[in-house]
């Protein structure tokens, strides 16, 4: 786990539940936010961004990049090649 470098407490407990395939530990560095886009959630003039991290796993060579949006909720999954915690 990377460390509290502007993670958004939402997307924290999102990156903390998610296991690699076989229930690995992940670990994860936000790269950048990108992709601006109108929601009535955004703090500056109606617009998010979503955010971009790189995860990977014990025996993962390539990092996974997931894009995060923080601005909506609803029922999370774990993305395609990955598990969660509950």
């Amino acid at each position: 786990m990377a460390a509290a470098q502007l993670v958004p407490a939402i997307s924290l407990r999102y990156l903390n539940a998610l296991k690699g395939p076989q229930g690995q530990v992940v670990t994860y560095e936000r790269q950048a936010s990108c992709c601006p886009f109108k929601t009535r959630r955004g703090v500056v003039d109606n617009t998010g961004m979503l955010d971009v991290y790189a995860v990977t796993w014990e025996g993962k060579t390539t990092p996974v990049t997931l894009y995060i949006n923080m601005y909506r909720g609803g029922r999370l999954l774990a993305p395609q090649g990955f598990t969660a915690a509950r």
